[in-house]
């Protein structure tokens, strides 16, 4: 009986371990600025993965992701930034963002292809000037397959890096970028203690808030995470229920 004990002890522990881990989300936020009317601009920034949007379409959308000449939703998913246009103002084609915004695209959803684990959220955005670069969004998750969203809790974040602001479930961020040059802005958000974001995660939303004038340019949404294999989701439930069983024995 007490090698038995022995063997179930460490099991257990594990398990208390990982219940007990102290959340620590965080928001960081930087900007790149090009040259502005001489040439066109393209960012350093690369896509975080493994993005579990990558090349997905949307469940569903609301709103016109594609006011003023932007490109729409298909380059959310595409995998880069792409570059920004030459200063040219709305005469441009801004063919690598969407427009998000209350003027323009507000909400989109995606289904994940399985359950899975999040572990950064990253949005990438940009425009021609710094009249349309800033960011305002919250994530809302749906787990187990349900048609149910829940907002991403991101109740006491720190913002390390940026000048991001968190508001209830909201990121907001302004670059403080100069005019008449192309802007690039990041946003993401983890934990810093190497903790998920959620787990179980079958479907994501991102709503756009109000921004200045009343849209801006986002170029890509990555859900940074894994794919939760089916037999650790059967550990997770008939797993544990046989520890238990064994523990009565």
């Amino acid at each position: 009986m007490i090698g038995q004990i022995g063997r179930r002890v460490p099991v257990f522990a594990i398990l208390a371990v990982a219940s007990a881990a102290s959340a620590a989300t965080t928001v960081n936020s930087d900007f790149q600025t090009g040259p502005g009317a001489s040439a066109t601009f393209t960012p350093t920034y690369t896509v975080d993965g493994p993005n579990l949007l990558a090349g997905l379409t949307p469940t569903t959308s609301v709103g016109d992701f594609t006011t003023e000449t932007t490109a729409g939703t298909g380059v959310l998913t595409n995998g880069s930034f792409g570059t920004l246009p030459i200063y040219t103002g709305a005469a441009s084609t801004k063919t690598n963002v969407a427009a998000t915004g209350p003027g323009a695209g507000s909400s989109i959803t995606y289904t994940l292809a399985g359950p899975s684990t999040i572990t950064e959220i990253e949005v990438l955005g940009g425009w021609a000037d710094n009249g349309r670069d800033a960011q305002n969004y919250s994530v809302s998750i749906a787990t187990g397959g349900t048609s149910t969203f829940v907002p991403l809790n991101l109740a006491g974040a720190t913002v390390a890096t940026g000048t991001a602001t968190v508001t209830g479930n909201s990121v907001a961020y302004n670059p403080a970028a100069p005019g008449g040059v192309q802007v690039a802005a990041r946003t993401t958000i983890t934990d810093t203690g190497g903790a998920p974001l959620a787990t179980n995660v079958t479907a994501i939303r991102f709503d756009f808030g109000a921004v200045e004038n009343n849209y801006t340019g986002t170029a890509e949404l990555a859900v940074v995470g894994t794919p939760e294999p089916a037999s650790l989701a059967v550990f997770g439930v008939g797993g544990l229920a046989l520890l238990a069983r064994r523990r009565r024995a």
